[in-house]
């Protein structure tokens, strides 16, 4: 990961951050039925795969992610993947999802000037064997 370069000259001139740092993370709603247990990262993504645990007592079909980055400014939605899988309830399965393009994310973060931001994955969707949905819904 590439560290914050800080400029700063006396007499007032204000503080340039030449980069941003990026950190990557995961975050599970309280009622999410699936739970993201851990994340590993490439050379290239952030979450190149995922393991995800079904805590839910049916046997999922099917994964949305969604992927945001979150700063001072707010919190903006970057990119998003689905995959299809069966997921036994109680199992737990390591994915390779290729999300969280690495270049991508510091490109955005250095253009948004902030000098910290996290890039968070989490479950958007889960569809299950019963043909029944869970989605995230987050209050504003």
């Amino acid at each position: 990961m590439k560290q914050v370069v800080v400029v700063a000259v006396l007499l007032g001139i204000p503080v340039l951050a030449a980069e941003s740092r990026v950190t990557f993370s995961m975050r599970t709603s309280l009622n999410c039925p699936v739970l993201i247990s851990d994340i590993e990262m490439s050379k290239d993504y952030g979450f190149h795969k995922i393991t995800v645990y079904n805590d839910s007592r049916q046997t999922v079909q099917a994964l949305n992610f969604r992927v945001t980055l979150i700063s001072d400014s707010g919190e903006e939605i970057v990119e998003g993947g689905g995959v299809a899988l069966e997921l036994a309830p109680g199992e737990r399965k390591t994915l390779e999802a290729g999300l969280g393009d690495i270049q991508k994310i510091q490109e955005r973060a250095r253009a948004s000037g902030q000098v910290w931001i996290r890039a968070v994955v989490y479950v958007e969707t889960a569809f299950f064997d019963d043909g029944t949905l869970w989605e995230e819904t987050r209050a504003n």
